[in-house]
């Protein structure tokens, strides 16, 4: 009896107490990390707050401009057949059915695969006969043999207009292309917020599927942005550096907006700066991602002729002055001037409704190549020009030129060089006449190196901290997921 008297339930008790009591110490040292992590990440959320205040500070020259004004607009020439009188057409603001011309949620559609695509619509009422203007993508070996309908659905009625095609003017004669499908807009259709278009070829006797697309409204009147930057479709490794040097110094010449077109950029790094900046709304990023069988060498550098004329179309309801350039091309005023409103402003006046800059070849340089790179070609090359303007005075713009004005009277002007160039930072290619190794020093670049160090290491030091943040943030999840496995192993 004395020995099943034995207490050896109290053991197991005591053994249990210990148990809970080790758990419970865990849970505590768990709860301290917590607490711990928790004030590095305040910290550093703090240091990047403080941060942005800073570069938020050092950018409050750029000013948001709502310019509320109707803008009365001249007739260009038809890409129809027929002849349209010219008059002055006053434009209203945008319909709240429109889509938003900053808006990015925009891919090729296949109106028939291997054959004719869409990506965008733009409503233009700048003309007599208001047109939806189509940025398209089309095999040339069908281009004249089909017929485009473009249908405009109302809740009570339907209407169809036969569209013309306009082909843009640097295909080099490639498989694909870029064109401009032009569906006149009926009379009784007062707000064409969305399109559809079908085709027929009669030779084979087939017809299309039919494709709807939304549309954004030209309305100049709208404008946020006296200066923005077009930069064409970007892919592969592209450095973050470069594009905070891009960004922050054509700033300070006076850009207040940037569209990027995302053609396959392969570096996270860079996606994060974009972020930085879209969030500021200092740019716009739009995907571009060709149809899958459109390849190079089937049509010219990935489709940038048609990523330009979208966002020339783009950039008439967003900016009053529309530049186009690559992230290693700089327009420097030259002597004291500073910026393109000294320069450029004054220059587009009366009929003149673009300017073409001449290109300098610089030497680059790793880092920051406008600091860094003092020497350039002695030669201009006036043939490879780089232009900015009115965008909602234009019909077309090509790579290096403006294709076709919207009047035939308005005119592009060449700017001497002893106003302004373009910086090109590049290795150095002999074409078109240009000599390589005939070279002088030039630092007019560095009257900005002073303000453009301050902005470019106070955005890369942001981004550090944002990225630290991140990470501080995922061992505080980590260690919160573990104070719950743990106090849910006690209860157990």
């Amino acid at each position: 009896m004395k020995t099943g008297f034995v207490p050896s339930r109290p053991r197991k008790m005591g053994r249990y107490i210990a148990y809970r009591t080790y758990f419970i110490l865990l849970c505590g040292m768990y709860l301290l990390l917590v607490f711990m992590f928790h004030g590095r990440l305040q910290v550093e959320i703090q240091q990047t707050q403080n941060i942005d205040e800073i570069v938020r500070h050092k950018h409050q020259n750029v000013s948001i401009i709502r310019n509320k004004k109707k803008y009365h607009l001249l007739h260009h020439p038809q890409t129809t057949t027929h002849h349209t009188s010219i008059n002055y057409k006053t434009l209203k603001t945008v319909n709240n059915c429109f889509t938003q011309p900053d808006s990015t949620k925009f891919k090729f559609i296949d109106v028939m695969k291997e054959t004719f695509y869409v990506y965008s619509a733009y409503y233009d009422d700048r003309y007599s006969e208001p047109s939806v203007r189509i940025m398209s993508l089309l095999s040339k070996i069908i281009k004249s043999k089909i017929n485009i309908y473009c249908y405009f659905n109302q809740s009570n009625f339907s209407k169809r207009t036969n569209a013309s095609i306009y082909e843009m003017c640097e295909n080099h004669n490639r498989k694909y292309g870029g064109y401009i499908i032009s569906c006149p807009v009926p009379n009784i259709v007062k707000h064409p917020c969305n399109v559809s278009i079908k085709f027929e070829f009669p030779e084979r006797k087939f017809i299309s599927k039919e494709v709807t697309l939304n549309v954004i409204k030209i309305d100049p009147g709208s404008s946020k942005y006296k200066f923005g930057v077009c930069v064409p479709p970007l892919f592969g490794n592209v450095q973050k550096e470069s594009l905070v040097e891009f960004i922050e110094l054509t700033r300070i010449l006076g850009a207040e907006h940037f569209i990027f077109y995302d053609y396959h950029i392969l570096s996270s790094d860079f996606h994060m700066v974009l972020e930085y900046y879209r969030k500021r709304n200092i740019v716009t990023v739009i995907p571009w991602k060709l149809p899958s069988v459109v390849t190079e060498p089937l049509i010219w550098y990935h489709g940038q002729l048609i990523a330009h004329n979208d966002c020339l179309y783009r950039s008439m309801s967003l900016l009053n002055v529309l530049g186009i350039m690559d992230m290693d091309e700089f327009v420097i005023p030259r002597n004291d001037t500073l910026s393109w409103k000294q320069v450029i402003l004054p220059m587009l006046v009366g009929n003149v409704v673009g300017l073409r800059f001449p290109i300098m070849e610089m030497m680059a340089v790793p880092k920051l190549i406008t600091a860094g790179s003092l020497t350039r070609t002695k030669q201009l090359s006036k043939i490879r020009t780089k232009i900015m303007v009115k965008p909602h005075l234009i019909f077309e713009v090509g790579i290096h030129h403006v294709s076709k004005p919207a009047k035939e009277n308005y005119t592009i002007q060449a700017v001497d060089s002893n106003v302004a160039f373009l910086h090109h930072y590049r290795k150095c290619v002999s074409n078109y006449g240009m000599k390589c190794s005939d070279r002088i020093t030039d630092s007019t670049a560095l009257k900005y190196s002073k303000q453009l160090l301050t902005n470019y290491y106070n955005v890369l030091a942001s981004y550090r901290n944002k990225i630290i943040a991140i990470l501080t943030t995922n061992r505080s999840i980590t260690v919160i997921i573990g104070f719950v496995k743990c106090c849910i192993s006690i209860n157990v």
